[in-house]
């Protein structure tokens, strides 16, 4: 990630604040011994202060879904710098091989690729549809809405290394319109 750290701190805390599902990801490269390419979700945010109230770190506490502790960077676990005050002001655990962990902000930019936000509420409705063995076949789906309100839409595809070897071939490309009536608002592409 190329963000400014207070950018960055201050979008996390608002989705943190609204409940909003936060995911992390690693690049090819691999930074602290964390895998590569792989997924990782955001628990929290953390401020270290010291013994005159002085904001001296801002920590992510960031958890790997393998429950695998493989993080050896600053603020692992074992660093010498965790003092038994600085311990009480976050949820530490040592060593319970949980695959949480805690990383500086100016470390989260450098080890993680990009951060995601799931901006899902209890209250929304919400729908997905998937497509299996499209066989190359452009799909189209429609969304309508009769309100003013705000409209998440997301595509996702599945990475190259989810199929078998030799099944996939090319990148999956995809593009998104929005209309309001017969006026398109905006387009986009991406590809997986």
């Amino acid at each position: 990630m190329s963000y400014n750290l207070d950018t960055v701190w201050n979008t996390i805390a608002d989705a943190l604040k609204n409940n909003y599902l936060l995911g992390v990801d690693t690049s090819s490269s691999s930074l602290y011994n964390l895998p590569t390419s792989h997924a990782y979700t955001i628990l929290g945010q953390y401020v270290l202060k010291n013994s005159t109230g002085v904001v001296t770190n801002k920590l992510y506490r960031v958890r790997n879904p393998w429950n695998m502790d493989v993080y050896n960077g600053p603020w692992n676990d074992n660093d010498i710098r965790w003092t038994a005050a600085l311990k009480a002001q976050v949820p530490f655990a040592q060593n319970t091989n949980d695959g949480g962990f805690f990383i500086e902000d100016k470390d989260f930019v450098r080890a993680f690729y990009y951060f995601q936000i799931g901006y899902v509420q209890d209250t929304w409705n919400y729908g997905y549809a998937e497509v299996l063995a499209d066989n190359g076949v452009q799909k189209s789906f429609n969304f309508t809405t009769t309100v003013a309100q705000p409209l998440y839409v997301s595509a996702d595809f599945y990475h190259a290394r989810m199929y078998p070897q030799g099944c996939k071939m090319t990148f999956a490309t995809g593009a998104l319109e929005v209309w309001k009536g017969t006026t398109k608002l905006s387009y986009t592409t991406f590809t997986d």
